[in-house]
């Protein structure tokens, strides 16, 4: 039975002041009746349900999720673009491997900041590859960290707008991008071996090399090519091609293999010889990556700092006799050779090759390897250059060892004076003030107080001096330890018996 119907019943006073003053249109219509339908099915107690029809397309769970352009794993199939940028020459860009040969894309861009150089250097890689899957892989650990978070982000307040506008290209890149990207940060001048290294020295030294002109070669374009080949210091690109400190250090810093390495200052105290071929420092280190060579006999000139290193396959005094042979061909034979307490250098037969050469041998305290601060500073000099040469020329271990000692005899200043060791080595010693009668006054730790007034300065350098005392005995000291001496004179007019008078 119908419930009963009020006949003054009005649907339309349902949705007074929901419409007002408009014109009902038909699917408003219809929206009105079916709200009234519903209502008077549900006061009439009848269950209504909603449901899709039977079709199995209706009954298909479908979840579309878009798929994240930038991933977080390396791309088996895609390809490897390294990006740089150099604060110092503008220049940004990107590398990569095609057919066994580097190739690079650098431009240019003066008077802003590295970061911007760097996006801009993003920016341009995927820019350039947009139709393949790539690996980027970049030393600014400041754009990796904005790549990997930029997809599916939104940009918030950026004070920078240079660098604003780079995030909403990089953006939309992202964005309008088929393939997928992943992004990664490695740290620049490293060692160590492989791909991702060569390629990040690749784009590196691009952005960091100067300008080349088209009509004529630079200096400094001829102190890069110099030291690509030698790897010598800033001082003896600064000698030998003219160029001011700053171009020096910069062409050094422009390579990744010297760029972390700090020259090592030639200080201390350990007796030298006076005069080249005076007195030699020797003893043995190992490079282990010259594999069965890995011995390294090496030998120095205290005064020169001429070197010459041999590798060989042990250590054993069969082995030094051949380098100290070699030593003697280059550099002559010294009047003392000061090694350490190794048993090749203690043995018998080390003792007849130096009653038999007419050298003085001596060896320092056991296991104290401060006696040996020169050879022990010269050990490192020439392991970090025989490696770096061997690395980028393919040399054998030999061969590297030889270019490394040409490089360190013939290349790199030593002094004050910026004269090779070679230089040193064949001429008479410039710190020799023998002829001077140069007179000082040293210092005893013992006593406190500063005794030997009147000694002679036989040599100095940095950090250290050698007198000759009354007692005609020959020191060495700390530099600091060393003052002029002034001899104590009397005024015009003055007496002893004034002085008396004075004291009393």
């Amino acid at each position: 039975m119908d419930p009963p119907r009020d006949p003054n019943f009005d649907i339309t006073k349902r949705w007074k002041g929901v419409v007002t003053n408009a014109e009902i249109t038909r699917d408003f219509s219809f929206t009105l009746l079916l709200a009234a339908l519903v209502f008077a099915l549900a006061t009439a107690g009848i269950q209504l349900s909603v449901h899709y029809p039977s079709h199995p397309l209706f009954k298909t769970s479908l979840t579309v999720v878009e798929r994240p352009k930038v991933v977080d794993h390396p791309l088996v199939k895609g390809l490897t673009i390294f990006t740089d940028a150099s604060g110092r020459t503008g220049k940004y860009g990107c590398a990569w491997l095609q057919d066994g040969h580097w190739e690079t894309i650098i431009l240019q861009q003066n008077n802003t900041s590295v970061q911007v150089l760097e996006l801009q250097a993003v920016a341009l890689a995927m820019t350039t590859f947009d139709s393949a899957p790539v690996n980027l892989i970049t030393d600014s650990n400041y754009a990796a960290g904005l790549v990997n978070r930029l997809d599916q982000a939104i940009i918030g307040h950026v004070g920078n707008m240079a660098i604003k506008s780079l995030l909403i290209k990089i953006l939309a890149l992202l964005e309008h991008r088929q393939h997928p990207l992943w992004c990664t940060h490695i740290k620049s001048h490293t060692t160590l071996p492989g791909i991702l290294t060569k390629g990040n020295a690749v784009i590196d030294q691009a952005v960091s090399a100067f300008s080349h002109t088209a009509d004529a070669e630079t200096p400094t374009d001829t102190a890069v090519s110099s030291h690509k080949f030698f790897h010598q210091s800033a001082r003896a690109l600064q000698k030998e091609f003219g160029l001011s400190r700053a171009e020096a250090r910069a062409v050094v810093a422009a390579c990744p293999d010297c760029a972390r390495i700090s020259p090592i200052q030639a200080s201390g105290t350990n007796p030298r010889g006076l005069q080249p071929r005076g007195i030699w420092q020797c003893d043995t280190t190992e490079l282990p990556s010259f594999g069965r060579l890995r011995h390294l006999h090496v030998s120095v000139d205290t005064c020169s700092r001429a070197v010459w290193a041999t590798p060989a396959t042990s250590t054993a005094f069969v082995a030094v006799k051949q380098h100290w042979l070699a030593a003697f061909a280059a550099l002559g034979v010294p009047a003392v050779i000061k090694t350490d307490n190794g048993p090749a250098y203690t043995s018998q037969a080390c003792k007849r090759f130096m009653d038999a050469w007419g050298i003085q041998h001596k060896t320092g305290i056991p296991y104290n390897s401060t006696g040996q601060a020169i050879i022990e500073r010269r050990h490192q000099d020439i392991k970090r250059l025989a490696a770096v040469l061997k690395k980028e020329g393919e040399l054998s271990p030999y061969n590297a060892v030889m270019k490394a000692c040409y490089v360190l005899n013939w290349k790199n200043p030593v002094g004050e004076e910026n004269d090779t060791p070679i230089q040193n080595h064949f001429k008479v010693n410039p710190n020799d003030l023998t002829q001077w009668e140069v007179l000082v006054d040293t210092w005893d730790p013992h006593q406190g107080a500063w005794v030997g007034q009147g000694s002679k300065l036989l040599t100095w350098g940095r950090g250290y001096a050698c007198v000759i005392t009354g007692e005609s005995r020959l020191r060495w000291l700390p530099a600091k330890w060393v003052r002029p001496w002034l001899p104590a004179t009397k005024p015009s007019g003055h007496t002893d018996s004034d002085s008396e008078h004075v004291k009393d």
